[in-house]
C-alpha cells in the first residue's frame, strides 16, 4: 500500500507476486504460491506466512528505504530463480532484511540461487540473522555490480550455503563488504575448491572483511574447504579476517590466490581449526598473520 498500514491473511496463488510500495507497514500471515517476482519497494513488510515462489524477491529496487522482517512463522521457499533474493538493488535508499526466525531457502546446489546483499552499483544492502535458518546455494556480500556496500550481521540462527560464499563479490570491482558473525552457526559446504572466497575482482577501492566471535564458521568439505582471501587483487585492495574471542573457524586451509593486494589474518582470542591434515594451514601468500594479546 501507499504510506498505509495493513494486515493480510488467507491464501493467494497465481503468476504475479506482491509488491510492497510506500512508507507504510504491512504484515503478512497468509500463504502465497506464485511464479512471478515480488518486491518490497518502500516501507516495512513484516512477513510471518509461508511462500512458494519461482521468482525473485527484491528489497529496494526503486530507490526507497525498504525493510522486510522475517518472523518465526515464516517459511519462504524460492526455487528456480537465479539471484533469488536481491537486498539493496538501487543506488538510492537502503534495502534490509531482518530475520529473527522462520526459514528462507532455495535449491541448495542451484548455482546462483541465493542471496545478494548490496546487489546493484553503488547500492547499500543489509541482512541481519538473529534466529531461524537460511538454506541457500549461494551468498554474495557486495555483488554483483560496481562498488556496492554489503553488510551481513549474524548474531544467531543457522546458515547453510551449498556452493559459493563470497565476501566482496562485485564483478566490476570496488565497494565494501563485511560479514560480522557474533553468534549462531554457518556451514559452508562448497563442494569445489575456491568457492569460499573474498574479493572476486581487482579494484583499488575494494575491501572485504570477515569478523568471527562467539560463533562457529565451518567450511569442512575435504575438496572445497579452503578460504581464498584474494581471488583477485591490485594495489590498495584489502581483505581481512578477524578471529575474535569465542570465534571458531574450521577450514581445510587459508590462502590468497592473488598477492597484489593486502590480506591480513588476525587472531585475537579465536581458534582456527584444520578440517584435514595440513602442514600449511595459512599459506605464505597471505600478506600477514597477526597474533594479538587475546590470540
Amino acid at each position: 500500500g501507499h504510506n498505509r498500514s495493513a494486515i493480510y491473511a488467507g491464501v493467494v496463488s497465481g503468476t504475479r507476486g506482491p509488491t510492497k510500495i510506500g512508507m507504510g507497514l504491512e504484515q503478512i500471515c497468509r500463504r502465497y504460491n506464485f511464479t512471478g517476482n515480488w518486491a518490497v519497494n518502500g516501507g516495512t513488510l513484516n512477513y510471518n506466512g509461508s511462500l512458494a515462489s519461482s521468482g525473485q524477491l527484491t528489497v529496494n529496487g526503486s530507490g526507497a528505504n525498504s525493510i522486510i522482517n522475517i518472523g518465526s512463522g515464516a517459511d519462504i521457499v524460492i526455487a528456480g530463480s537465479n539471484h533469488s533474493v536481491l537486498v539493496g538493488n538501487n543506488a538510492a535508499g537502503v534495502g534490509a532484511v531482518v530475520q529473527s526466525g522462520g526459514s528462507i531457502s532455495t535449491n541448495l546446489t542451484g548455482g546462483y540461487q541465493g542471496i545478494q546483499i548490496g546487489s546493484a552499483a553503488n547500492a547499500y544492502g543489509y541482512y541481519n540473522l538473529s534466529g531461524g535458518t537460511i538454506l541457500v546455494s549461494e551468498v554474495d556480500i557486495g555483488g554483483f555490480s560496481g562498488q556496492p556496500t554489503g553488510v551481513f550481521d549474524m548474531t544467531g540462527g543457522t546458515m547453510t550455503v551449498g556452493t559459493w560464499f563470497i565476501v566482496g563479490r562485485t564483478g566490476n570491482g570496488g565497494g565494501s563488504s563485511v560479514f560480522n558473525m557474533t553468534g549462531g552457526t554457518a556451514n559452508i559446504i562448497t563442494p569445489f575448491n575456491a568457492q569460499f572466497m573474498m574479493n572476486w575482482s581487482a579494484n583499488a577501492t575494494q575491501s572485504a572483511v570477515i569478523n568471527v566471535a562467539n560463533a562457529n564458521l565451518n567450511a569442512t568439505n575435504a575438496t572445497g574447504g579452503v578460504l581464498n582471501m584474494a581471488r583477485s587483487g591490485t594495489a590498495g585492495e584489502f581483505s581481512g579476517v578477524n578471529l575474535l574471542s569465542g570465534g571458531v573457524m574450521w577450514v581445510q586451509g587459508v590462502n590468497a590466490a592473488n598477492t597484489a593486494g593486502t590480506s591480513h589474518f588476525n587472531f585475537n582470542g579465536g581458534t582456527l581449526k584444520a578440517s584435514t591434515a595440513n602442514n600449511a594451514l595459512i599459506t605464505a601468500n597471505v600478506s600477514l598473520a597477526n597474533v594479538y594479546s587475546g590470540g
